[in-house]
């Protein structure tokens, strides 16, 4: 469940995750969860967006609000619309280059 699953891991796993943006872990662990199983089926709410940018940041891992809010699948359409990248990073998106 992308891009949450991806998120998870660049912030060091769901109970780091969770900690760093003051939540429990349910509630990130849903993220990854399908929709029809009352999950968010990969997507983040954006109320956590920032805290996320900021987090990687802090990581030294820096997120795009991209890899954040978009899927991969997403990331490449937008890219494709623009004539830019999906990513400016050259190596984080490697599940989407062709």
């Amino acid at each position: 469940m992308e891009p949450a699953s991806t998120i998870i891991a660049r912030l060091h796993g769901l109970k780091k995750t969770a900690q760093a943006l003051g939540l429990n872990q349910h509630t990130v662990k849903r993220w990854r969860v399908p929709r029809e199983a009352g999950g968010s089926g990969g997507a983040i709410p954006q109320k956590h967006h920032y805290a996320i940018l900021v987090q990687s940041m802090l990581l030294g891992d820096p997120l795009s609000i991209e890899e954040i809010a978009l899927t991969p699948e997403q990331r490449v359409e937008v890219g494709r619309l623009s004539g830019n990248p999906p990513c400016k990073s050259p190596n984080k998106n490697k599940e989407i280059i062709r």
